[in-house]
């Protein structure tokens, strides 16, 4: 049986993130200052995806009482509601290998200089995609 993860509807889901929120994303990772910024992009109604938008809210200084509030605010009028928020690579491993037995490897791949990786997770499942950040 197919994970659904990775189910055509899954993966498709998430290059429809991407491509709605790529821009978006690209732009914030290039504003953030970090040294090895990471773009999350995080269908909300995935269970997971929900873990994760949470873990980086709270590893982003947002107080843990005050995250649901906010993330229903900030996703309300969204046909597909969807978190975007960029955070350090070395954070961000940390919150990502809890979701992922093959996070860990897929973050610690070198990457052509100029690029950062954007996660999308939705649809049970989580892709990665380079992106030109200079």
């Amino acid at each position: 049986m197919m994970k659904p993860g990775l189910s055509k509807n899954s993966m498709e889901l998430r290059r429809h993130l991407l491509r709605f929120n790529g821009e978006d994303i690209v732009g914030r990772m290039k504003d953030s200052g970090l040294q090895s910024p990471v773009g999350l992009i995080v269908e909300m109604t995935d269970p997971m995806g929900k873990v994760l938008t949470y873990a980086a809210m709270e590893s982003n200084g947002v107080p843990k009482h005050e995250i649901p509030e906010l993330s229903a605010r900030y996703t309300k009028d969204q046909a597909t509601p969807t978190f975007l928020c960029v955070v350090d690579l070395p954070v961000f491993k940390k919150i990502l290998s809890a979701t992922s037995e093959s996070a860990e490897s897929n973050l610690s791949k070198p990457l052509p200089p100029g690029y950062a990786l954007v996660v999308i997770v939705a649809g049970g499942g989580n892709s990665y995609a380079q992106v030109l950040i200079r």
